[in-house]
């Protein structure tokens, strides 16, 4: 369809949307500990990030 060259950065693009619609999810199922412990829940997205990161 595209260039070669084009697809390998589409790519890693792609890869952000999936787990960004993942955040608003567990962000609203944990409404309270996101603000009783809001770097706690930041320190894990940073790690759910680097986990789906790893795994793809």
């Amino acid at each position: 369809m595209i260039t070669p060259k084009n697809p390998s950065i589409p790519i890693p693009d792609s890869r952000f949307p999936i787990p960004n619609s993942q955040f608003p999810i567990p962000d609203s199922q944990f409404p309270i500990p996101n603000s009783r412990f809001p770097v706690t829940f930041f320190n894990q997205s940073y790690v759910y990030i680097s986990t789906k990161n790893s795994i793809l």
